[in-house]
Formats: structure tokens, sequence, C-alpha cells
């Protein structure tokens, strides 16, 4: 018979529910911060694609979201924290991914139920193919993000955060601008492609397992 109590008890088994709240409630406090983003792509409106505001927002929203938590495992010191914790590194590491997909997920399913409401006052909505192929993007370059933020020190970590998300914050804008249709054509259909999402899943896979191997034996 599955109970509530044992259902709990099995997902808690596989990943510590304790650190996967941690990461949402550490997470979720940056969240005001994505008004201004916003604001600033309502003033951009007329220079980007619909897709590219779609982008922007969900994009800004996952970076926003774990920036913040990062920084605040940073700031108050995480990775000593989680020693004096019946934790392992192990669980911290799957937490950090299991995160990261749950939140890019969650946001683009947001977003698209959005603008499927708004669709009534001249919106377009997010179609499915342009939400899978961020989805994608996104989950791609989280993997790059915490294999580093893992294998190398907080500091390092940091910096490369700093570079890799607004660099491609402001790399993707002339891909996402109205006068380069086609090239957002390709770009779509080139992440929807089943061999594209296969060898994503498959570096998001290798980028988690080899941060299980190396971070537990990384000198915090």
């Amino acid at each position: 018979m599955f109970t509530k109590k044992r259902i709990y008890k099995g997902i808690d088994y596989m990943f510590n529910l304790n650190l996967l709240k941690k990461e949402f409630l550490q997470g979720k406090s940056g969240l005001k911060s994505i008004w201004v983003i916003v604001l600033v792509l309502i003033f951009l409106e007329n220079k980007l694609t619909t897709e590219g505001v779609y982008f922007y927002i969900i994009f800004s929203s996952v970076y926003i979201f774990s920036y913040t938590s990062d920084a605040m495992d940073n700031i108050y010191k995480g990775n000593y924290i989680i020693n004096s914790l019946p934790v392992n590194r192990h669980e911290v590491v799957i937490s950090k991914y299991l995160n990261r997909v749950l939140i890019t997920f969650i946001f683009t399913i947001l977003c698209q139920v959005i603008s499927y409401i708004l669709k009534g006052f001249e919106v377009n909505p997010l179609n499915f193919k342009v939400a899978i192929s961020i989805i994608v993007f996104i989950t791609l370059i989280n993997s790059i993000n915490y294999l580093v933020y893992f294998l190398a020190n907080p500091k390092v970590s940091q910096i490369t955060t700093r570079i890799l998300y607004p660099g491609i914050f402001g790399g993707c804008f002339g891909f996402l601008s109205e006068s380069s249709q086609l090239s957002i054509s390709c770009i779509i259909n080139f992440f929807t492609n089943y061999l594209i999402i296969l060898l994503v899943v498959i570096i998001f896979i290798i980028s988690m397992s080899v941060s299980l191997i190396l971070y537990p034996n990384r000198d915090l």
C-alpha cells in the first residue's frame, strides 16, 4: 500500500527534499529582479521577435533564480555548512542539477500559460516548438555552468556565471531581432531536432556524473 509517507520517503531516498526546498527558497528571493528585465523587454519589443521576447523572459528568470541561489550559498558559506548537516555532497549535486531542470520547465510552462491567457489582448502565445527549443538551450548552458560550479573554486565559478549568462543575453540579441527571422527559424529547428535533444540530455548526464564523481573529493 503506497501511503503519502512512503512516497515522500521514497522520493527523499533518491534526493534530499530539504536541499531541493532550500534551492527554491533561496532562488525565489531574487525573482523580484525579473520585473526589471520585463520592463527592458517592453522598450525593446519593436526590435525583438516574439520568440526573442519569450526567450529573454525565461532565460533571465532562470539566470536570476540560479545566480541568487548560488550567491547565497557563497555568502552564507553553504559549502561549509553542509559538512555539519546530515547530507552528503552527492545530494548537493543532485539537488542543484534537478532544481535547475525543474525551474526551467516551471518558468517555460508559466510563460506559456500566461501568453495564452493574454492571447485575447493580441499577444502571440508561446508555441510548443519554441518552448522546447528554449528548454533544450538552457539545459545545455546549465550543464556547462554547473560542471564549472562543482569543479572550480567559488570565485572562478562566479566569474564564469557572470560571463556566460550575460554574454549569451547580449550575444543572442542579434539572432533574435526582427531583422533575422530566418536565423530564428534555423535556431528553433536546430534545438528541436531529436538528435540534438538527445545530445543535450547526454551532455547533461555526463556533466552531472562528473560532478558527482569529482565534487565529493574537492577541497572546500
